[in-house]
């Protein structure tokens, strides 16, 4: 398992594009958030120019007993990204395995 390193100020993984959870989910601190493009449909199922933004976390950090664990919850569209961030963080020396 990943985690965040416990010296690890939380200001500096706004850096990295990580920013407040905005659910209720007592256990998540921080998420990296993409955000995507979502095109309607009219009734004959063909794609209109209405469209809205949808935004939705690629990374969760959440708390648990030994600290800020790192959570990839990327759809498979957004994963290379997901990854590329936690390597960021791992050449940043923020990360540990446990």
């Amino acid at each position: 398992m990943l985690k965040i390193k416990d010296s690890v100020d939380l200001k500096e993984l706004e850096k990295y594009g990580f920013k407040k959870h905005k659910r209720d989910d007592k256990y998540v601190v921080v998420s990296k958030w993409a955000i995507e493009i979502i095109y309607g449909e009219d009734s004959l199922g063909m794609e209109t120019n209405d469209y809205s933004l949808h935004s939705f976390p690629i990374i969760e950090l959440s708390q648990t007993g030994c600290g800020l664990r790192i959570d990839l919850v990327a759809k498979w569209d957004y994963v290379e990204k997901a990854l590329e961030t936690i390597y960021d963080l791992i050449q940043a020396g923020l990360v540990e395995k446990v």
